[in-house]
């Protein structure tokens, strides 16, 4: 079943990205994640995602990911590590190496909510190009639980991508910005799900059109 069938729903939330983009595409992102706590205050956290669309038919993208995440006294989360894009969309596939760094921190406390600010710097490489992009992602989300101290809980997020340029890859300035709906339920003390529907608008270059993704994104993180 293709999968903006499972998208109907969702699609109406567009609205949040704007309107003038013409590319549209329907994808599924599901992701596996296990923290793995190295001692107080310092974890590993291991991440695997796959990722299908409508447009390439199937799965079009995997992803590994490692990092270390260090919480300070403050509460701040400062976070190093590497991830591994594989594109399934062409023989032989392109291969991504990025390294990346990113802090978060806790804002304020809103309406009984947590808002939070989170920066994330990469360093992308690939096999078909010599040069490095880099690549700035801010991002400001919101998380609430439906009730107070209760298992289930609603986030909304919104990120914004800049990038500079390189041999493989025009994405400089302002190029995509996402907004992501959510909600979260622990299932027991160590584990959590989180489904939701991200709206993703990536803008065109060259005269070429904007692009919107609707994407249904289900993860299930570990962490004891």
């Amino acid at each position: 079943m293709p999968i903006r069938h499972f998208l109907i729903p969702a699609a109406a939330l567009g609205c949040i990205a704007p309107a003038s983009a013409q590319e549209q595409d329907a994808k599924l992102w599901l992701t596996g994640v296990a923290i793995v706590p190295l001692e107080k205050r310092l974890s590993l956290d291991i991440e695997s995602t796959v990722r299908f669309s409508d447009a390439d038919g199937g799965l079009y993208e995997t992803i590994q990911s490692l990092w270390v995440t260090r919480t300070l006294d403050s509460g701040a989360r400062l976070q190093i590590g590497y991830q591994r894009n594989d594109s399934a969309r062409r023989d032989p596939g392109t291969i991504e190496n990025r390294l990346r760094q990113q802090v978060a921190v806790d804002l304020a406390k809103i309406a009984g909510g947590t808002l939070t600010g989170q920066l994330r710097f990469e360093q992308r490489f690939r096999n078909d190009g010599d040069d490095v992009h880099f690549r700035l992602r801010p991002q400001i989300a919101y998380a609430r639980p439906f009730t107070p101290g209760g298992p289930t809980s609603w986030a909304l997020r919104h990120e914004s991508f800049f990038g500079g340029k390189a041999d493989w890859n025009n994405q400089s300035g302002l190029f995509r910005i996402r907004n992501h709906a959510s909600i979260r339920h622990k299932l027991n003390g160590a584990l959590q799900v989180e489904a939701g529907y991200l709206n993703a608008v990536e803008f065109g270059r060259n005269g070429a059109r904007d692009a919107m993704d609707h994407v249904a994104v289900v993860a299930l993180t570990y962490a004891p």
